[in-house]
């Protein structure tokens, strides 16, 4: 790529080694291209098309959502208006235009128990020492905060850090060691963070992690039975209920 500096880099040694000037070439014909982006102010594009902008004191006044009803009306036209060269345009044989996430496709993505956000901030608080567990209102909750972003799935990474940043700033200079995410923190992070750091040996906190570590224990040995068949055909692991 001529823009790259380490493939120039690279070019530049190869030449200074051989005194020839290689010309790299890759066979595209099995490789599958997907683009994929925002597209903000697209939509304008499309209405202009449509005839459908308003304007004056008459014109109709319309959500942002409504941008999903011109999107799927998108062509090459006004991907070549938005910016995109017409060589490049022509490469793009499929156009397809995703829905928007609801709070409940949010919340299942929390819930899902290969969610890298979950993981990786319960990896964050282990650094510490600190073992983490989310009530399932709380992931609702911070589910209907993301959704209010208007960022889709994105959105779920700052609305977890809003409500946890404070206890990940706080806590691993006490003797906190366990901490359960609840409704009351997702509403209220600095005044439930106050309230832990005043009782930090809440017999209620500890009983609520417990309950929800079974609970998660639970449904990791449901995932690996629905596995079982697989995992023994494919590797040869048997289970057993010790196992």
């Amino acid at each position: 790529v001529p823009h790259d500096p380490v493939s120039q880099m690279e070019a530049l040694l190869e030449f200074q080694k051989t005194g020839k000037k290689e010309k790299k070439k890759i066979n595209t014909r099995h490789i599958l291209f997907i683009m994929s982006g925002a597209f903000n102010g697209l939509e304008e594009i499309i209405k202009k098309r449509l005839n459908r902008q308003g304007m004056g004191f008459g014109a109709e006044i319309r959500s942002k959502d409504e941008r999903l009803e011109y999107l799927p009306q998108v062509k090459s036209e006004a991907l070549i208006q938005y910016g995109f060269e017409s060589e490049f345009i022509g490469r793009l044989p499929v156009v397809t235009v995703f829905e928007h996430l609801e709070v409940a496709d949010l919340y299942n993505i929390l819930r899902n128990p290969k969610s890298p956000i979950v993981i990786g901030k319960k990896r964050d608080f282990k650094a510490y020492g600190i073992d983490l567990q989310f009530e399932d209102e709380a992931l609702r909750r911070i589910a209907a905060n993301a959704f209010l972003e208007r960022t889709g799935a994105r959105g779920l990474v700052s609305a977890v850090e809003k409500v946890l940043i404070k206890f990940e700033h706080a806590l691993p200079s006490t003797g906190i060691r366990r901490l359960v995410v609840t409704a009351a923190m997702v509403a209220d992070p600095a005044g439930e963070r106050e309230k832990i750091l005043r009782s930090p040996d809440d017999p209620e906190q500890a009983s609520r992690f417990e309950a929800l570590l079974a609970e998660e224990e639970k449904g990791l040995e449901k995932s690996v039975r629905q596995k079982e068949g697989e995992l023994l055909e494919r590797y040869g692991i048997s289970f057993s209920d010790r196992r």
